[in-house]
């Protein structure tokens, strides 16, 4: 039986009612106004604490993480403002009922997020930024110009073909362009990508027009507010074939673009029955190609999922495949009407990714956006309302291009899970219908995406120590954020030298690791001493979450630190006091007569000093002496250091702890 194919390839030509605003605050922070300005503030294993008692016992409650005045100018009624931040697991509505009830506050209360009022025109007829709050991501960021986002289309608004080009007002000011040419049109290099159809020039103005100009519409991207100036748009025009697809892609990539909108689908019918044996790969090997160049480069992929109402997963009857956005890399984006309910055009399937506003053909619920000027005939010249899952990706884009600016090294895999793991849940508007559960996790949240990076992460929970060859093993559960880069390892030292802790050492160590699990090979869990671990979480901009509960364990640097150095037996080594301040006594005992030439290494790897002792009898312990300095006689810092043979293959390295 032949495999039945048949191929469409179309341009995501593929083809307001505003929601009621609700009051919104920054999670994790609150405001208070307090009698008595505080007079010292200092932290103490991640929790703040003042001079005042009254305060100190909410912060032991609620651990608090930091508290900073408001004003700079510290009168004495503008001192009484501070800020405080608190882990998430805390909620506002308990920690504020609490200090409420305290004496010395006057005043707590949420810190509320207003939004940016755009001097944009026709901002208010464009619900789709209203439905993934842009307003409110832009308090966080609004888009910069050395992010660039690549958008692979019909080509941009430059005015008449026959003329030189002439940018569209609401895009110039974003719009990639070198010698003049405003992008890149993929058939002639020396050729401004001119839009003789409007398709590119929409969606640009969706992901990228100037925000906050006083001109037409704003932009997901565009910038104007926090200093920010606005993503970088590179148009790359091309036609729909796979060969010039695939040589779009790799343009956008080669000239930076570390996002990539693809508003186009190529389809494949095929019957599902025989469709088991043929990898997807292997339906557009060009396409395929060029996106993992992409992903080579770290760039983030959106695709619209396509406009034939098609079901696209496999049935026992023909179906369709839609490509770019069946690969599994790549952020799949359906269509939602201005009621989050999936448009009657919008395909849909159990891989979409994520939904997002592409609007129904009735007059207002369509997506208002930048139109060239010489193909419009109706007011206001230069803007017009489409409709499609065309329209949809470049609202996903443009906050993937937000999320870039804010955290220039997240990667494409976070980005990815940070834009699906925001989403507001719309399945009870779309429940009942057949695509219910399968338009993706959610509609589109541009403010909660940049929130999560924003915010600090959550505590990390369920640290257990166990042993492992001896050694400490610490595991912990990992944190869900999306944007978890991997977590500190903080470790105490606690040397116990005699029965008085006013006479211990301690001495700190922070280790960074992705795993959820750390094995200290420096510690045996073997001695007196002990040691002391907790984990922070960090996200992609480096906060750090408050510190995890504490595990600990009795023991020591190493087994031999515990033989009495009497006991040193042949082909051993043995080291006192350790840890040490001054002077390091090493005891050394050979098998064989010989020489004796050890290293000391910082546990970089790096040579700092050398010990050397000639014509050692065996049997006989010998001692060197290290007092702390490198090759050149300069003190060396406190840390851990490795002191190994390099002549005497039988003698094991130890490590010891230089204390100041």
């Amino acid at each position: 039986m032949h495999r039945l194919i048949l191929i469409l390839i179309l341009f995501g030509f593929v083809i307001q009612t505003n929601s009621q605003l609700k009051s919104k605050y920054v999670q994790g922070e609150l405001l208070i106004k307090v009698e008595s300005p505080f007079n010292k503030i200092t932290k103490k294993e991640g929790k703040v604490f003042t001079d005042k008692e009254w305060f100190n016992k909410h912060s032991e409650k609620f651990e608090f993480i930091e508290i900073d005045p408001v004003f700079k100018n510290q009168d004495w009624d503008m001192s009484k403002y501070y800020k405080i931040k608190f882990p998430a697991k805390y909620t506002l509505d308990e920690i504020i009922k609490k200090l409420k009830l305290e004496e010395n506050i006057i005043h707590a209360w949420e810190n509320r997020i207003g939004e940016f009022c755009s001097n944009d025109p026709y901002i208010s007829q464009q619900w789709g930024l209203t439905k993934i709050q842009a307003q409110q991501a832009w308090n966080i960021n609004s888009g910069t110009s050395n992010v660039i986002l690549g958008i692979v289309d019909s080509g941009i608004d430059l005015g008449d073909p026959l003329l030189s080009p002439s940018p569209h007002p609401d895009l110039v000011g974003n719009l990639w362009n070198e010698n003049n040419l405003w992008g890149i049109d993929i058939e002639d290099e020396n050729r401004a990508p001119y839009d003789i159809t409007g398709h590119g020039t929409h969606v640009a103005g969706i992901a990228g027009a100037v925000t906050n100009n006083n001109i037409g519409i704003a932009g997901v991207a565009g910038g104007g507010f926090n200093n920010n100036n606005g993503t970088t748009i590179l148009m790359v025009k091309t036609d729909v074939t796979e060969y010039n697809i695939s040589q779009a892609i790799e343009a956008a990539v080669v000239e930076g673009a570390k996002i990539l909108n693809m508003s186009f689908v190529f389809y494949i019918k095929v019957r599902a029955a025989e469709d088991s044996s043929a990898p997807l790969s292997g339906d557009f090997p060009l396409l395929r190609a060029a996106i993992d160049y992409a992903l080579l480069n770290d760039v983030v992929l959106v695709a619209a999922i396509g406009n034939e109402s098609y079901d696209l997963d496999p049935n026992p009857v023909k179906y369709f495949k839609a490509y770019p956005a069946l690969y599994n890399e790549v952020i799949s984006v359906a269509a939602l009407n201005p009621a989050d309910i999936k448009t009657t055009y919008s395909n849909y399937a159990s891989w979409c990714d994520i939904s997002s506003p592409g609007g129904q053909n009735v007059v207002n619920n369509m997506i208002l956006s930048t139109y060239p000027f010489y193909l419009d005939a109706v007011v206001p010249y230069g803007y017009t309302e489409k409709n499609g899952t065309s329209r949809a990706a470049p609202f996903v884009s443009g906050t993937a291009a937000l999320i870039r600016s804010y955290a220039p090294n997240a990667n494409w895999e976070m980005v990815r899970a940070i834009l699906k793991q925001t989403t507001d849940n719309i399945d009870s508007v779309n429940a009942g219908y057949p695509w219910a559960s399968d338009i993706g996790t959610g509609r589109l949240n541009a403010y909660k995406a940049l929130s999560l990076i924003q915010n600090i992460p959550q505590r990390p929970t369920g640290i257990s120590l166990s042993v492992n060859n001896n050694h400490p093993s610490i595991s912990w559960a990992q944190n869900t954020e999306a944007d978890i880069k991997g977590y500190n390892v903080h470790v105490k030292y606690e040397f116990r030298n005699g029965t008085n802790p006013k006479f211990w050492i301690y001495s700190h160590y922070d280790y960074f690791t992705t795993s959820t699990n750390f094995t200290d090979n420096d510690w045996f869990v073997a001695g007196t001493d002990k040691a002391y671990y907790y984990v922070q979480a960090i996200d992609i901009i480096n906060n750090y979450s408050p510190n995890s509960t504490t595990v600990s364990t009795f023991g020591g640097l190493g087994k031999e630190n515990y033989e009495p150095l009497s006991s040193i037996k042949a082909d051993n080594v043995g080291i006192h006091p350790n840890p040490f301040n001054n002077q390091a006594t090493i005891i050394v005992n050979l098998a064989e007569n010989g020489h004796i030439q050890l290293n000391v290494y910082n546990i970089q790897g790096q040579l700092i000093h050398k010990i050397e002792k000639n014509n050692c009898a065996s049997g006989v312990p010998h001692t060197l002496k290290w007092n702390g300095t490198n090759l050149h006689g300069e003190a060396v810092p406190s840390g851990i250091y490795l002191i190994k043979s390099m002549n005497q293959p039988a003698l094991k390295p130890i490590k010891t702890i230089l204390l100041k």
